[in-house]
Order: C-alpha cells, then structure tokens, then sequence
C-alpha cells in the first residue's frame, strides 16, 4: 500500500539509531504500579510514568482479547474506533484492525519496527492510510499492560500525504485528510509472528488536516485500537 513511501526509510531504520523504539531500550522502562521506572533514574520518552486509569479506577482492557504474548483471537473486536469532534463533522471513525506492515529493518523476520497504517471508515480504500507511524513491534512484549506514548519518540515521522491521496469525509466534501496523533495507550495482547497486537486508547486527540487546508482535532477516551498483519513494507 504505501511501499513507495516507506521502503526509503528501511535503510535508515536498519542503520540508525532508534532509541526507545528499539529492543536494547524498551525493556527496562516498565512503569511499576507506584509509577516510578525499574532499572533507571530518567524517564523513558516511550513510556508514561503515571497510568490515567478508566472510569472505575483501573487501567482499561481492550475488548476480550487475552492479554499476553502471542496468537490471540481478534473475533468480536470492534470494527471501528470512534472519536469525537470538534469540526463539521461531530464525530470521524477510523476503521479497525489497523495494518502492520514487514520489519522495516529485516523483513525476513516479522517483528521489528513495522509501519502502522490506518484508514478512515468511510474511506477504507484510500491508496495510503489516512494515520500512520512506526511501532517497535519486537519491543511491546515488554510494554504490556502499562501507559505508552504514541506515537513512539526518537522515531521518524512518515512523509504527509500529498494531494488526493489521504482519506475522504463526508462533512468535507471533495477534500482529502490524513492525521496526526497524540496520546497514550495500554497495550494488552500482541503477536510478534503474526504482526498483530490489541490496545486501547486512554487518551488520545487526532488533528486532521485536509489538502484544501481545513483542520480540525478529535479526541478520544479509552477507545479500542487494534491491527492485524498488512501487505506491505
């Protein structure tokens, strides 16, 4: 799907310096309950040292994915998460799973760092995803079940889309949007080999700009997020 713009960054991923998106950073930065980090004085940028819990006081499961390391059966989790907005459409739905592209640094093994690329419901079939950024899928193994920013910091942001390539919205008539995010998520369940993983959103806000220049932010709480593996790089 979007192989033309991401296969440029692969050199990149397998000869940088990723930071906290990859294996060598990730697995000392667990969040204890009390919120300080085991192993280190200084906060990780990929990890929040305060859990937001939901509303009966517990950090939020994803639907009834079982949570750990693994194949998981995604049936009967949600099709769409949906957010509240503040523009001329009251509310935008991004469509669920979400994809995983290959290990942008070696796809001859599946979990690395893989691209994330999500559609909007209402324009699923859009030639590149309207949301899109790279997940340490090797490294959520020892993120589960505690408070990550997303998307991952010391990461490359993805080029923007360019002209009628992004999503389309019916309030918007004829304009194409892509979108940024800014949030935290419990990550619950995830499948390194089968590039798939299942969280849930605690607090998250979507900036959505178009090609004819309207923007407008969507917000979310405790919303489901989840992807499954895609075709691409």
């Amino acid at each position: 799907m979007k192989n033309r713009i991401w296969r440029t960054f692969a050199i990149g991923v397998a000869g940088g310096a990723w930071g906290c998106t990859g294996q060598l950073d990730v697995g000392t930065n667990a969040a204890t309950a009390g919120g300080a980090l085991q192993g280190q004085a200084t906060p990780s940028p990929c990890v929040t040292t305060d859990a937001a819990p939901s509303s009966d006081g517990a950090v939020a499961d994803a639907a009834d994915a079982s949570v750990g390391v693994g194949p998981f059966d995604a049936s009967g989790l949600p099709t769409a998460l949906v957010m509240t907005c503040d523009g001329a459409a009251p509310t935008v739905s991004l469509a669920l799973p979400c994809l995983l592209g290959q290990n942008l640094a070696n796809p001859a093994t599946p979990a690395g760092l893989n691209v994330l690329e999500c559609q909007l419901a209402e324009s699923p079939d859009a030639p590149l995803g309207v949301l899109s950024f790279i997940i340490p899928l090797a490294s959520l193994p020892a993120m589960l079940n505690q408070p990550v920013i997303v998307p991952f910091a010391n990461v490359e942001a993805p080029p923007p889309s360019t002209s009628g390539d992004g999503g389309l919205i019916a309030a918007y008539p004829g304009e194409h949007f892509s979108a940024s995010l800014n949030g935290t998520a419990v990550f619950t369940a995830v499948d390194p080999d089968g590039r798939a993983f299942v969280a849930q959103l605690q607090q998250a806000t979507f900036v959505w700009t178009g090609d004819r220049g309207d923007q407008f932010s969507c917000t979310v709480s405790n919303g489901p997020f989840w992807a499954a593996p895609g075709g691409f790089l």
